[in-house]
């Protein structure tokens, strides 16, 4: 069997740069085709929850003209953060092989502007159709859907344009998209994010899960990943002003709440997308917890 690394985009200020990706045993997921039949987008899923993690072993990382070495953990996962000398702008490259291995792997990495407005969003039902609170829909919408026939959101178009108007009517570069949702399921995302055009941007998803009936459970987690991830960001970028993207299905406005009152300065805006009949109700207590703050706030009905 052949060993893998998948690299994921990292991002960068004007002094650090983080890179993070996985390294498997195998990875035989094939290319996806406009054309795929059920069965084989079934098999594909199943795949994605029986992957085999390269445990403990060294990984080269080399970036910005220099050379490390990170080990892979239990779940095969590797991220380091390195130095950055001088001020790169937009998407740059980075290569990762096995320690010992000639064979490299090219990832890239955003320089993201230290002012400029980002924007951090969920993905499921927030921008992909999901039904992330619908189990069995949502169980079906994995199992039989691939990157071309899964949907996003209807009037995404309108979101955007909200956007848009939280940023002096200009779209922002920079792309955060943070999600309960596991590393198995990267390839598909990617996919759907390229297939209908969404912007480029950082994937940072919560750690793989292996197994069926993690695969029934995706995206139901009580970890503090999403937050702890906000966090890091608005630490990595102690400069940039960010706008917050979710929706009321799950525990988006608590997070979001919560950011917003410890560091109020720093977030430049926030819309929810509206899922459920009560979820005005939901979107106006949300509205009323941080208002004083000065903080923008909208919403986009289902």
């Amino acid at each position: 069997m052949k060993n893998e690394i998948i690299p994921y985009s990292g991002f960068a200020n004007h002094e650090k740069i983080y890179v993070a990706g996985h390294a498997f045993k195998s990875y035989h997921l094939g290319n996806v085709r406009e054309d795929q039949r059920r069965l084989r987008n079934f098999l594909q899923m199943i795949r994605r929850y029986r992957l085999r993690p390269l445990t403990d072993t060294p990984i080269e990382v080399q970036i910005n003209g220099s050379t490390h070495i990170v080990t892979t953990n239990s779940k095969g996962f590797f991220s380091g953060v390195f130095p950055c000398s001088g001020e790169p702008k937009g998407w740059e490259p980075y290569q990762l092989k096995l320690d010992g291995m000639d064979k490299t792997v090219e990832g890239q990495f955003l320089a993201a502007g230290r002012h400029s407005v980002g924007v951090i969003s969920d993905i499921d039902d927030t921008l992909i159709v999901s039904h992330a609170t619908r189990l069995l829909k949502k169980v079906a919408l994995m199992l039989f859907k691939n990157a071309y026939s899964r949907k996003t959101i209807p009037n995404i178009d309108e979101f955007y344009e909200k956007i848009k108007s939280l940023n002096d009517g200009k779209l922002p570069n920079d792309f955060f998209y943070v999600s309960n949702s596991e590393w198995n399921l990267f390839d598909l995302l990617h996919n759907i994010f390229y297939i209908h055009h969404l912007p480029e941007g950082i994937f940072l998803l919560n750690e793989l899960k292996v197994g069926l009936w993690q695969l029934i459970r995706s995206g139901n987690t009580h970890s503090k990943h999403k937050i702890n991830i906000i966090k890091f960001l608005l630490k990595f970028y102690p400069d940039k002003q960010f706008i917050l993207l979710g929706d009321n299905g799950q525990k988006d406005m608590t997070i979001y709440s919560e950011i917003c009152t410890s560091q109020p300065h720093r977030i430049k805006g926030v819309l929810i997308r509206i899922l459920k009949r009560k979820g005005m109700e939901q979107y106006h207590a949300f509205e009323e917890r941080i208002s004083g703050l000065d903080i923008p706030v909208g919403y986009l009905s289902e």
